[in-house]
């Protein structure tokens, strides 16, 4: 982009017109010798500082007296006038200027490559240093191999211009891959690769070793090949550890290892009367599977209640009926080509264990009858107690006839007489099984807790309890009830005494719970409570308290319900997505309730969310607020116009498809004008160079292109579009125009047109011009003069720190026209002052330094107890003599960050997003910190001067702490020392993405989201 420029040969065009106005000429009488007015040599252009005649007589010069190379002194030009015998001296002063283009290092293009990283150059400057500039390449071709010639320029109206031609090398490009990526699906192997330097008739193959043999490789699988992708695979591979091969040729891929395991269903069983449980030997997909069960060959009837493990390798179905005897058989189908399947036969529900609870039998409040618990329970551990019928006998000298056993409770009538610890002997028998259980028990009046119950759910903010509460940090607990054979409370002693209470959970996959009874606050009175445990799942389950000691259970169903789950998707597609830019698809999500979820955490959730296909890369994510799908401009199904369908399925298994109609890639069509960059007003002799980033260009679709856009269509070293400038007067307008550079030539008005031409094309598009009228003025004919506010300076050394040149501050004065326009003026035009006689010496040149050549003007002011002072400096304008006056505030406060941002590296762009990215090569990538994110991007930190700076200090020697943050995006990353300087991820997983923001101070820069394209080591 065009940056502003100083019209630096206003005082040229002054020297002509200023013995008209105001002599700036002086005569020596006794020698003859005429001494013109000073000037400064610009751009290493001796022949524009010196005048070409005097009073309408050449002036011929002997060049030699100016030393070009002795720069930012005054030297005396001598000559003479043709003819006159009057001899001519100037005072000239030559400013530094470009002389070559010197390349770092031998260049060295691949064929078939774009030349790129050419337009940054190494330019040698008359004070003899190397500084690193923009140029104009031209003649660098890599369609052929061998040694050619091309050459750079470099343009700048202050420092010159110079071309250099410099030789080249185009070397044969070798066949590259990338981004080589495999997944295993079943006994299927799919690679994808990245290719390059690919031609024609070369092709990739892939390689497969089994068992990562590299001598017993099977046949060669040949890979399709689309855009520069590699795609291809394998059926049919045994199951094992093998690894695989790309290549093409000789070149070939490191080996990556892979593993193929089947998945099968690895066992059925039986877990409880009406439960089955399937288990895999890997972990599946829970959105993907079917599951039927079938007795025998008939179809069976089960809730939509399956419930998975945490690691996804089990699923427990839970039937509407019980389990009767006979052959079951589970089958799961959508995980593979074909449905898998398994069976178990099963047996009736029968009772497995009686048992009695307690050695103590019970006096109640009666007095004439003690109680004993005991529980029933099936070959699965269910307790059946309450559903089956059991015999009690009990012998004693204190029993009387009557024993029952009923609902876990058997109660035994004694006489009046019992007393603590008679022996009882208690049998109870199920008649159906045989099974029983014997115990003597002795007669006790001791408290026990005999009597229970659940009241409730309790969470002290009144959540309510889900499958995304976090029990580990949110407590949830059940309030109890407990009394005692007294009716009195149990104490919590009694309750957590051994074997006084059993607990039962139906379910501990949906919630668990503590084993041990406590005391909590609720209202600010203490209940007994049992706390909630473990990760809970969507569903309910049965908690089940037994009193050992009088059988009496109390049972409470415990509900986790489902959290906020996406059950419908509509697409909002955008009415223009075009190929080689990203695509952001909008997307309504509503949960069962018909509510929108705007939560991303929420329609990112493995199970609660949307599961996003058809475009590999596609993520969910939110922008500028709004919740949608993003597919990258990179992205392989953006890369040429056609169709792409994305699907996007809810956790509920609903499916939304939107078809998207993909536009050809951005074209230019039409000029629009120039940026507000380009100065339209020029002095006589000044120029501007006009670029592709300097001018409006509008696509197909009447948008105006980005600055990324026009930089891939019209630079590089064959670009597909160029422009072509043509000025309205080929010969003595106003400007005069070369190689896109506008010259001002005569006071008045002139247009450029500007037209688009395809490399292709003879000549520039149809309808792509648009004109640019350059107003050019010689100086004569400004309506006033006005100088940029001088603001504040700082003074360095008078901070006790280094002196800088960045910290220097040019005076800028302009001359303003009669409709508004401004010219920037040069030295020549006018002079600076001040009443102060150590800033009057800093100024005379145009420039505070504050700090001279080993002397520190500083030392002359007097700050006092103040850290700045404000001193006067006057503008007077050569021509007219109008005076322009100031105030400058000179400050001795060090350089403080003010605003930090991130660049994309080398250039002034803000971003947001970058890539990780290794050698091909290489499978890991190191720790990731602030050395990494500088080498990706630039961190300018800009102080309250106005100066910026990319590294940890500015150039005054004033240094800052810059500290680093991560936070988590997506896949498996670790930090350390985050928030520190030394912040590093050290462990990162393959496409993992994590965010960098970078602080300084107080100020936080824009975030960075990182994007690691290997895993780290």
């Amino acid at each position: 982009m065009a940056k502003k420029k100083q019209f630096v040969t206003a005082a040229a065009a002054f020297a002509v017109a200023a013995s008209a106005v105001a002599p700036a000429i002086t005569a020596d009488a006794a020698s003859s010798t005429v001494r013109l007015s000073s000037d400064y040599v610009r751009g290493g252009d001796l022949d524009a500082a010196l005048d070409k005649e005097y009073k309408g007589s050449e002036i011929y010069w002997y060049k030699s007296s100016i030393d070009m190379n002795k720069l930012g002194v005054f030297q005396t030009a001598k000559g003479f006038v043709k003819g006159k015998g009057i001899k001519v001296e100037k005072k000239l002063r030559v400013l530094n200027y470009a002389q070559e283009v010197k390349p770092a290092k031998e260049i060295v293009l691949e064929q078939g490559v774009p030349a790129s990283g050419l337009r940054i150059q190494p330019v040698l400057f008359a004070d003899g240093n190397l500084y690193d500039k923009p140029v104009s390449v031209e003649g660098f071709n890599t369609d052929k191999v061998g040694e050619f010639e091309g050459s750079f320029t470099y343009a700048n109206k202050a420092f010159g211009s110079v071309t250099t031609k410099v030789k080249y090398k185009v070397v044969a490009s070798k066949v590259a891959f990338s981004e080589v990526k495999h997944e295993v699906e079943g006994d299927m192997l799919s690679v994808s690769a990245d290719v390059k330097n690919l031609k024609d008739g070369e092709k990739v193959e892939l390689v497969i070793f089994p068992g990562k043999d590299e001598s017993a490789a099977l046949p060669a699988i040949e890979a399709e090949i689309k855009d520069g992708k590699v795609m291809a695979s394998a059926k049919d591979i045994p199951a094992g550890t093998h690894s695989f091969i790309l290549r093409s040729g000789d070149v070939k891929t490191a080996a990556m290892e892979f593993k193929v395991e089947k998945l099968e269903i690895s066992s059925l069983k039986a877990v409880s009367a009406k439960s089955l449980e399937v288990a895999f030997n890997k972990a599946i997909d829970d959105s993907k599977v079917k599951f039927e069960v079938y007795k025998g060959s008939v179809k069976v009837n089960f809730e939509p209640k399956v419930v998975y493990n945490e690691a996804k390798t089990s699923a427990t179905i839970e039937l509407t009926g019980k389990l009767t005897a006979g052959e079951y058989t589970v089958k799961a189908s959508g995980l593979s080509t074909e449905a898998l399947s398994k069976s178990v036969v099963v047996e009736n529900e029968r009772v497995d264990k009686v048992e009695i609870l307690n050695d103590l039998a019970i006096k109640d409040a009666t007095l004439n009858q003690v109680k004993v618990g005991y529980k029933v329970v099936n070959q699965y551990g269910e307790d059946i107690t309450s559903t089956t019928q059991i015999v009690a006998n009990a012998g004693g000298v204190s029993v009387v006839s009557g024993t029952t056993a009923s609902n876990g409770v058997v109660t035994i009538p004694v006489t009046a007489e019992a007393k603590e610890n008679d022996s009882i002997i208690l049998t109870l028998v199920h008649q159906a099984t045989g099974k029983s259980d014997s115990k003597t028990v002795k007669v006790s009046a001791k408290s026990q807790v005999t009597d229970l119950a659940i009241k409730s759910v309790y969470n002290k903010d009144g959540k309510a309890l889900t499958e995304t509460t976090d029990l580990s940090k949110d407590a949830f607990y059940v309030i109890v009830e407990a009394k005692d054979q007294y009716g009195a409370d149990a104490s919590l002693a009694a309750l957590n005494a051994s074997n006084a209470v059993l607990i039962n959970n139906t379910n501990k996959l949906i919630v668990d719970n503590s084993t041990t009874f406590e005391t909590i606050k609720v209202d600010g009175k203490e209940v007994t409570a049992l706390k909630l445990t473990g990760t809970p799942a969507a569903g309910m389950t049965n908690l089940m308290l037994i009193s050992t000691a009088s059988g009496k259970n109390a049972s409470f169903t415990v509900n986790v319900a489902e959290a906020q789950r996406t059950d419908a998707v509509t697409f909002e597609v955008p009415s223009l997505v075009v190929a080689k830019e990203r695509l952001f698809v909008p997307i309504q999500v509503t949960d069962k309730e018909g509510k929108v979820v705007t939560d991303e955490k929420v329609v990112t959730d493995a199970v609660r969310g949307i599961k996003v296909s058809g475009v590999s890369g596609a993520v969910v994510k939110v922008v500028d607020g709004k919740l949608g799908i993003e597919v990258a401009a990179n992205n392989a199904a953006l890369n040429a116009e056609g169709f792409i369908s994305l699907v996007a399925v809810s956790s509920t298994g609903k499916s939304a498809i939107a078809n998207i109609q993909v536009r050809k890639a951005a074209e230019p069509i039409r000029v629009d004008g120039v940026s507000s960059d380009i100065e339209t007003t020029l002095l006589v002799n000044d120029t501007e160079t006009i670029t592709s980033a300097d001018v409006k260009i509008i696509d197909q679709y009447e948008r105006e292109m980005t600055a990324d856009q026009k930089t891939a269509l019209f630079t590089g070293g064959t670009p597909a579009y160029s422009l072509v400038l043509s000025e309205e007067t080929a010969n003595g307008g106003a400007i005069s125009l070369a190689n896109g550079v506008v010259t001002g030539s005569a006071k008045g008005t002139e247009k450029v047109t500007i037209a688009i031409k395809k490399a292709s094309d003879a000549n520039p598009l149809s309808g792509s011009a648009k004109s640019i009228s350059f107003r050019v003025t010689d100086g004569s004919e400004y309506a006033s003069y006005e100088v940029k506010s001088l603001g504040t300076v700082y003074d360095e050394v008078g901070a006790g720190k280094t002196d800088a040149e960045a910290y220097d501050k040019a005076v800028e004065v302009y001359g303003v026209l009669a409709d508004g326009g401004k010219v920037k003026l040069s030295l020549g035009d006018y002079t600076v002052s001040s009443t102060n006689v150590a800033l009057n010496t800093d100024v005379s040149d145009g420039k505070l330094d504050i700090v001279g050549a080993g002397n520190p003007l500083a030392t002359q002011f007097n700050y006092g107890s103040a850290s700045e002072i404000k001193l006067p400096v006057t503008v007077t304008i050569n021509a007219t003599g109008e005076k322009l006056s100031q105030e400058v505030t000179i400050s001795k406060v060090a350089p403080k960050p003010v605003e930090v941002k991130v660049l994309a590296e080398g250039t002034n762009n803000s971003t947001s997003k970058v890539d990780y990215v290794g050698e091909v090569a290489d499978t890991t990538l190191p720790a990731f910190g602030m050395t990494e994110l500088e080498a990706l991007v630039d961190i300018k930190v800009t102080d309250q001067y106005g100066v910026s700076t990319t590294s940890g200090s500015f150039t005054d020697g004033t240094s800052f702490l810059r500290k680093l943050t991560f936070t988590k995006g997506t896949g498996e990353v670790t930090f350390v020392d985050n928030g520190l300087a030394t912040a590093q991820v050290s462990k990162f997983a393959k496409d993992a993405i994590f965010n960098s923001t970078v602080t300084v101070g107080d100020l936080n820069a824009p975030t960075v989201q990182v994007t690691a394209k290997k895993a780290s080591q």
